[in-house]
């Protein structure tokens, strides 16, 4: 029997944003709400630390773990922090493994700001937020509409919340985790868009300082951008496919 795969969906998502690749990837797959987000709007964050522990104490006994940008983070950290052996295999999806101590200040300035905007008018947070550039890809995908207003909708619900979860599990306030990643045993592998030029320049460079750090994989996407499960489905399920076989 194969292990059950689960999936932490990105920041304005929900458990929901995979059921398009589910089909393809052919596993049993639980997919969460995490706090602040889909049914779980007015279960705002506490911290990016609780939420690690929150994901960690509710994974399966022994599971196989996917993230997409905030949720990549965030199963990153979950996997560093599960007991040896829960995690079989991580897949870490358009995902920063974190900031350098001198760098996390601006960030943290930036994501407040951020913040308070989203807090005092979601919809207009939530088209500048992906009017740029990252999501150029993302805007050309004949759903995009559909899905900016399903998170607008959601986001409206409870503002403060949303807000308050979007900084809580910031980029700044996320824990530098580039040297766990690359030294780390558990099987990882990282997904890059090849649209997606920032993140694809940051799975360049750990790939460099990945040189002999045989349990972390690449898988380039063609034809995709940062959402490289909706954008190229297809990519996304197959590179997947082949980290999971090479593991059997």
């Amino acid at each position: 029997m194969s292990l059950p795969l689960v999936l932490l969906h990105g920041s304005f998502g929900c458990g929901d944003d995979w059921q398009p690749v589910v089909a393809a990837l052919g596993r049993e797959v639980v997919t969460p709400d995490l706090p602040g987000h889909g049914a779980r709007f007015q279960q705002p964050a506490e911290s990016f630390a609780q939420t690690v522990a929150e994901i960690v104490d509710r994974l399966p006994e022994r599971c196989d773990l996917c993230g997409y940008s905030m949720g990549g983070r965030l199963a990153l950290a979950a996997s560093i922090a599960a007991p040896p052996g829960r995690v079989r295999s991580l897949i870490i999806e358009s995902a920063h493994p974190g900031l350098e101590e001198a760098a996390r200040a601006a960030r943290l300035s930036w994501d407040q700001d951020c913040s308070e905007r989203l807090a005092r008018d979601p919809a207009a947070f939530l088209q500048t937020f992906y009017a740029a550039e990252l999501f150029e890809s993302f805007r050309a995908q004949p759903q995009f509409d559909e899905i900016l207003a399903a998170r607008i909708a959601r986001a409206e619900r409870a503002p403060a919340q949303l807000a308050a979860t979007f900084a809580a599990l910031s980029l700044g306030n996320q824990p530098a985790m580039t040297e766990a990643l690359l030294t780390d045993q558990t099987p990882s592998l990282f997904v890059m868009g090849a649209l997606d030029t920032k993140y694809a320049e940051i799975g360049r460079d750990l790939e460099r300082r990945a040189a002999h750090a045989r349990d972390l994989r690449f898988a380039m996407i063609a034809d995709a951008g940062h959402n490289t499960h909706l954008e190229a489905t297809s990519g996304f399920a197959a590179a997947a496919a082949a980290f999971w076989e090479d593991l059997s």
